[in-house]
C-alpha cells in the first residue's frame, strides 16, 4: 500500500480523531490507533529532545 506523510499540528490531529469518533467504531478504530501510535512516538521524541536541551543549558550556567 502506498503511504502519504502529512505534517499537521496537534490540534489538527485531535480534530481528525474527534471527527473519526463520530463514525462507527469498527470502521475507524485501526486508523485511530495508527494515528495515535505515530503521533505519540513523535511527541515523546520531541519532549525528550526539549528536556535534553534544557538540561544542557542549565548545566552551562
Amino acid at each position: 500500500m502506498e503511504e502519504v506523510n502529512l505534517k499537521l499540528s496537534v490540534n489538527e490531529v485531535n480534530t481528525i480523531i474527534k471527527s473519526l469518533g463520530n463514525l462507527p467504531y469498527n470502521q475507524v478504530y485501526t486508523l485511530i490507533m495508527k494515528i495515535h501510535s505515530q503521533a505519540s512516538a513523535q511527541v515523546n521524541t520531541e519532549t525528550t529532545k526539549m528536556n535534553s536541551e534544557q538540561e544542557l543549558q542549565e548545566s552551562n550556567m
